[in-house]
């Protein structure tokens, strides 16, 4: 309680002032809009979208001929869909003039192939560190605890590495150390009483591997994990072994922190920092339920507005009241992961990965992961890791086969079966669930 207070009355304060944050005020700004009926917080959303959208049409010169109007939601629809091509070099295109010059270009993790750079002031960016703390109390983490953050790459920042000091993480460079020092690094955090784990769903299965394998005994309070889809496998897997709640959240590196809740698929919409939109391939908005383009408006960026930025995601919305974490927001559903994940068919289908995602809980008992290798418009290849049981039969490949055909609509598709030792990674770091070598 003592530290809690240090922290919020004396260390945040003096961190924001330094560096030109506002960790503190956002999350006291989180903590009370999060208690809010829905109508108040749409009403909180509109008009932080409508101070976003008319700073953008002042300072923007590519936005300077949009069409104003009263109501924000029909502003929006004038303003062009944003696509990554747009942000992947610093030209400073979509920069205001005289933009704050205390920040940050900050890059996504360049899974696709494309590096994004999105320019985020101090202020801009603590939001979403804001955001991340504010996650995190919702699986009972207080300050003082002990942090283990998964990273992909060792780019800490000096004010980054400030931050883990401050509120006691040990930051691990899961890809940057050999297996050895990966021990010696979670033995070390073993001496913890409260550890909360913030990881990628995927390197999560591989620390719970490894502390099995070490006897390592993590007393692991609370896991939050982004950067990549959650399956009910990992979270299961996940739950059972630490014996704590995991908290799944959808977000990017463009400083975007979109969703979170207890669910693999159905998360809380935070409306306090976007507005959601799901639109078809030609950019118009879909019904609820319906599965589309994920488009985000950033509410918090005003130097490099993200407005109606496709982050390259699929996803359905609804409109209903999503009650988790004692919260009544919109909710997100169905998660699909990035839009370049989709199989192609003989018969011309085009196909997510998603739609594959049910039908493999038959074999799922039978592997520890997986991804698909589309080789030719005719082949498909589950590589995959065994589990302990062995390799997947040929009784059992024939049923799954059959599943698949039947979800991708084609009778004469080739499925081939490949156990492997490792699986194919993007130079992030992440596993790369679909590969294709057919031209899209």
């Amino acid at each position: 309680m003592i530290y809690k207070k240090i922290i919020e009355l004396l260390i945040f304060p003096l961190y924001d002032l330094i560096t030109g944050s506002s960790i503190n005020s956002y999350l006291k700004y989180l903590d009370e809009t999060i208690n809010l009926s829905l109508e108040e917080i749409k009403s909180v959303q509109k008009e932080k979208l409508k101070q976003v959208l008319l700073s953008a049409k002042k300072n923007i010169k590519k936005y300077e001929k949009v069409p104003s109007h009263d109501d924000p939601y029909e502003m929006l629809k004038a303003f062009p869909i944003t696509e990554r091509s747009d942000v992947i070099s610093k030209d400073g295109a979509l920069l205001k003039e005289d933009y704050n010059h205390q920040g940050n270009y900050h890059s996504s993790s360049g899974s696709t192939g494309e590096t994004i750079q999105v320019y985020l002031s101090n202020e801009e960016y603590s939001f979403a560190q804001a955001t991340q703390l504010h996650w995190l109390s919702w699986i009972g983490y207080q300050y003082g605890n002990r942090i283990i953050q998964i990273g992909l790459r060792e780019n800490r920042s000096r004010i980054k590495k400030v931050k883990d000091i401050l509120l006691n993480t040990d930051y691990l460079f899961y890809f940057e150390i050999d297996r050895d020092k990966r021990i010696k690094r979670l033995k070390k955090n073993s001496m913890f009483d409260n550890v909360y784990i913030m990881s990628h769903p995927s390197i999560l299965v591989e620390i719970i591997d490894l502390c099995q394998e070490e006897d390592i005994k993590l007393q692991v309070n609370g896991i939050l994990c982004f950067g990549e889809l959650l399956t009910d496998k990992i979270k299961a897997k996940a739950e059972k072994y630490f014996g704590c709640k995991v908290l799944n959240t959808y977000g990017s590196s463009e400083g975007l922190m979109i969703a979170a809740g207890y669910k693999s698929s159905d998360l809380n919409l935070m409306m306090q920092n976007v507005y959601v939109e799901i639109v078809d391939d030609n950019g118009v908005n879909v019904p609820d339920g319906q599965m589309g383009h994920v488009i985000i408006t950033n509410l918090n960026a005003f130097n490099m507005p993200l407005i109606r930025y496709r982050i390259g995601d699929f996803a359905k919305k609804s409109t209903a009241m999503y009650e988790d974490c004692h919260i009544k927001v919109k909710k997100l559903s169905a998660v699909a992961g990035r839009d370049n994940d989709f199989f192609l068919t003989p018969e011309g289908g085009r196909h997510h990965l998603f739609t594959l995602s049910g039908d493999f809980n038959f074999i799922e008992h039978m592997v520890k992961q997986y991804q698909w290798h589309q080789r030719e418009i005719d082949l498909l290849q589950l590589r995959y890791i065994p589990s302990e049981i062995g390799l997947i039969s040929d009784d059992d490949q024939n049923i799954h086969r059959q599943l698949v055909r039947e979800k991708l609509k084609s009778e004469i598709m080739r499925i081939e079966y490949l156990a492997v030792d490792k699986m194919i990674r993007y130079r992030s770091g992440k596993i790369q669930r679909v590969i294709n070598d057919v031209n899209q």
